[in-house]
């Protein structure tokens, strides 16, 4: 089989960028990214946000009563197109 020798459209190659601005490129997004959940706990414990733990209610509490349903097993379908039977996973 012959290797390719030309393309129909070329990629073009960024050579603008040094592989040095690259991983400096890659290193600010990790930092700010690492950085991100921080500030977001900062925020949280801002004395503005205790106003609104303060107010904050109370649910009361539910009970739910209930019986477990009918299996939903089935063993056959009604579509003639499958003529072999379900196979079913067991976990």
């Amino acid at each position: 089989m012959a290797a390719i020798t030309s393309r129909k459209h070329p990629l073009k190659r960024r050579e603008s960028q040094s592989p040095g601005a690259r991983l400096t490129a890659a290193t600010l997004f990790t930092s700010l990214a690492l950085a991100l959940p921080a500030t977001a706990a900062d925020i949280a414990t801002t004395p503005a946000a205790e106003p609104q733990i303060a107010d904050a209610k109370s649910l009361p509490m539910v009970n739910v009563v209930g019986t477990a349903g009918g299996d939903y097993r089935i063993d056959n379908l009604s579509s003639p197109k499958f003529t072999q039977p379900l196979l079913t996973h067991q976990t």
